[in-house]
């Protein structure tokens, strides 16, 4: 009897609190056919609850304290203002799990998953994701596989620049939008390939786009949400419908893919919502009580 393969899909930034309304309102098609024939459920994050730390949680199987990735960055914890040295890599990221796996003979697919660059040899393919350089020489192994992969985009090019995650001066919404869901479309058209195309028992793909939305434009999905009916909804509105739309026909092309016998996982690292309206600064109430 062959072992079943095994399909991880990762929502970055993904929550309910956006999923099942768009589920409701029939956006997601497929996610609604997964949600009422699997079993799903909230999960807590790590702590603290950040991409790079709960990515590498679910490579390794360690807690934040056990892998020590922390953030993105690595910090002088000799200076008082905690100044950036440098930005953590796959060389921090102790043995994940998929290296077991492929010690066991499992061929492994890995697409975009956070803290991955650079590539390191596995028993199967790898495209390394967030915190990717830019103008990186490689991030794919093996090499080669970069050539098949046409206008594949790890990342939107408007939070980009020498370190890798600052952003400013950000272009209309329209423009990231359109950017953003390119960036999905292409991240889709790959994996399709491998899924058909190359012998595997483990495939995980992580969607950034999912993240990106919320970061940018919370308060218009929101607004959106608050309005099932086409009627007077925007332009930018519109495009943020058919983005979720073409998400799950991927996510759809992805399972029928990878066969009828394969078990499907979808996961997330963290939640979003709104962004907050007060801080707490424990100095001053320390002062205020007297302590």
């Amino acid at each position: 009897m062959m072992t079943p393969k095994v399909l991880a899909i990762g929502l970055d930034g993904g929550t309910y609190d956006l999923l099942l309304p768009l589920v409701e309102q029939g956006i997601m098609p497929h996610m609604a056919k997964f949600l009422q024939q699997g079993s799903w459920g909230r999960l807590e994050s790590t702590i603290p609850p950040f991409t790079g730390t709960a990515w590498s949680t679910f490579a390794t199987g360690l807690n934040p304290g056990q892998h020590g990735i922390l953030s993105f960055q690595k910090h002088d914890r000799f200076n008082y203002y905690e100044q950036i040295v440098d930005f953590v890599d796959a060389n921090q990221l102790h043995n994940p799990f998929w290296h077991t796996l492929g010690e066991a003979g499992k061929r492994v697919v890995i697409v975009n998953v956070p803290v991955t660059y650079p590539p390191r040899p596995v028993n199967g393919m790898m495209i390394t994701g967030m915190m990717t350089p830019k103008n990186a020489s490689q991030f794919t192994y093996p090499r080669e596989l970069a050539e098949q992969l046409g206008e594949y985009q790890i990342d939107v090019d408007f939070i980009h620049d020498e370190a890798g995650f600052r952003i400013y001066g950000l272009p209309p919404k329209e423009v990231m939008l359109s950017e953003i869901h390119h960036v999905t479309k292409t991240r889709t058209q790959a994996c399709l390939r491998l899924l058909q195309t190359e012998t595997w028992d483990f495939f995980t793909v992580v969607y950034t786009g999912t993240d990106r939305l919320s970061h940018f434009f919370w308060d218009d999905l929101v607004k959106l949400l608050a309005q099932p009916t086409e009627h007077g909804r925007s332009p930018l509105q519109d495009g943020l419908i058919t983005y979720f739309r073409d998400l799950d026909e991927g996510i759809g092309k992805l399972i029928a893919a990878a066969g009828p016998d394969a078990h499907i996982l979808f996961m997330s690292d963290h939640g979003f919502g709104p962004s907050p309206t007060k801080r707490f600064y424990i100095n001053v109430w320390l002062e205020q009580i007297d302590l």
